[in-house]
């Protein structure tokens, strides 16, 4: 993988909480 750096790692934390929050609505969208 590519050099981590501090900030990077706050992103990716970030934008996986994101991806988390998005795919649940998207599985409950698909329930429905």
């Amino acid at each position: 993988m590519i050099a981590v750096k501090p900030k990077t790692i706050r992103n990716a934390s970030f934008v996986r909480e994101v991806l988390l929050c998005f795919l649940k609505r998207f599985i409950v969208m698909d329930k429905v």
